[in-house]
């Protein structure tokens, strides 16, 4: 194998990595770097259709992320029934994942507050809570793992803090049993009392 063949086998390796990504981020860095390779191993064998095809790709890929870090997403909210059918067939989906991240979690209740955050109308992360007294109670705070950026929750806490508002509360209370989940907490701007809640100020 010559390093003309070599360009085209690593080519290949990162468009196939990208393809085994779940976070749409790496999915896109890995197909961008793959159609970059790919280009270049065009050029060398002379072939002008592989060329092509690399260059709209990697077009589409940097569009894609130039969205991503420049905030051009349209994130909205959703307020959910808690019997909504949708709503608990998402929960289902992600039971697994939710059990790994937030074992706390024992499922949905008469009288829960539910709120989706959609991304470009993508179902992207249910907020699970209700309030009591001057707090909002979280039960449950999940996000996809396509979209687990702590764009969502940032979104949620910051920019829509006044969703919170009409329940006359003046916090956010959460727990975060797990790392995952306290990484997340401190991203979306929560902080730990001593008595392990997470608290984020309204």
């Amino acid at each position: 194998m010559n390093w003309v063949e070599a360009v085209g086998y690593l080519g290949s390796a990162l468009v196939i990595t990208s393809l085994a990504q779940t976070r749409v981020l790496w999915l896109r860095l890995f197909s961008l770097c793959g159609s970059v390779t790919f280009f270049v191993y065009a050029v060398l064998i002379g072939s002008v259709p592989i060329a092509i095809t690399n260059t709209v790709l990697f077009v589409i890929n940097a569009v894609h992320l130039w969205r991503l870090f420049s905030g051009r997403e349209d994130f909205s909210l959703l307020e959910v029934a808690p019997d909504s059918p949708y709503l608990r067939r998402f929960l289902e989906f992600h039971a697994d994942d939710i059990a790994a991240s937030q074992p706390d979690f024992s499922g949905l209740r008469e009288g829960d507050v539910v709120v989706m955050v959609l991304r470009d109308m993508v179902p992207t992360m249910v907020v699970v809570g209700r309030p009591r007294g001057k707090a909002f109670r979280v039960y449950l705070d999940y996000a996809i793992p396509s979209y687990r950026d702590f764009k969502g929750g940032r979104w949620l806490y910051e920019e829509r803090a006044d969703f919170f508002h009409r329940f006359d509360v003046s916090e956010i209370v959460a727990t975060g049993l797990t790392e995952r989940q306290r990484r997340y907490l401190r991203r979306a701007g929560f902080r730990q009392r001593e008595d392990g809640k997470w608290i984020r100020p309204i």
